[in-house]
């Protein structure tokens, strides 16, 4: 029965758009989500289920019959910010434990996504954002990485590098993962018994300094660093394993011969 519902809201709202796209735009959203509702009559469906409805009636292939008839044009700006999309649903998917779907389905995880968005990139329509994680989900550039099926963390955040210094005391003394990226690679990638004493380690070294002058000064694009905290209990071997892994799906510039040294630097 939802199903049916789902599949006629859609066909009422959709303008000839993709269900990525009504999933992804505020205002088509709203509307599905209106339609499903009335069309429901009070029945007990969140919002993130009626949206994981439709995306699950694409990839099953029960809307192939009603073709797309307004594709939407690409965003000439999209190289700008597609890998600080791919690291924002990331870092959602590892906090929560989620999927890549469920971050722009779920409202709850999509806030959270979008504050990070608008953090990472200020200027960045929110559509696109939402659109660009559900198309990179569909061309499956962002497959779920290994490293989610053995260990998920208990925290995670992200911070420009120009703030990280000032910030450091805030930064768990936990086990955990980092990485520091910028808007078009992932730069370098670590373990750490204490998130906190590595990342302050890495604030010490001259690199760090310079990375953070030539970004104030404007000679260089913002950067940023990402930390996945883990339990207490979390082994050393276990954080060099999931290291690992990061650095295969990542393939981070710094990282020398696909694994971390503790003598590199970001």
């Amino acid at each position: 029965m939802i199903h049916d519902i789902v599949r006629r809201a859609f066909l009422a709202v959709r303008d000839g758009r993709a269900s990525e796209y009504v999933i992804s735009h505020p205002e088509l959203n709203a509307r599905f989500i209106e339609r499903c509702r009335a069309e429901l009559g009070g029945a007990d469906t969140t919002q993130a289920e009626m949206n994981r409805c439709l995306n699950n009636l694409r990839k099953q292939g029960q809307l192939s019959k009603y073709p797309t008839t307004r594709r939407k044009q690409p965003d000439p700006q999209r190289q700008k910010y597609e890998h600080l999309v791919l690291n924002a649903a990331r870092l959602i998917e590892r906090q929560y434990s989620t999927t890549i779907d469920e971050i722009v389905c779920n409202p709850a995880t999509r806030t959270e996504f979008d504050t990070l968005m608008q953090m990472l990139y200020p200027d960045i329509s929110l559509f696109e954002a939402r659109y660009t994680v559900l198309s990179l989900r569909k061309s499956s550039r962002l497959k779920p990485e290994p490293l989610n099926r053995f260990l998920a963390a208990t925290g995670a955040a992200i911070l420009p590098i120009r703030k990280v210094e000032a910030s450091l005391s805030s930064v768990p003394t936990r086990p955990g993962l980092y990485l520091f990226f910028d808007e078009t690679m992932t730069l370098y990638i670590g373990e750490a018994d204490s998130l906190q004493r590595r990342i302050g380690d890495h604030c010490s070294t001259w690199t760090f300094r310079e990375l953070v002058r030539l970004i104030s000064q404007g000679k260089r694009s913002e950067a940023f660093l990402a930390y996945y905290v883990l339990t207490q209990e979390t082994g050393k071997r276990t954080l060099r394993d999931a290291e690992t892994e990061l650095i295969r799906s990542r393939n981070p510039e710094h990282n020398r011969s696909g694994a971390s040294r503790h003598g590199d630097e970001s």
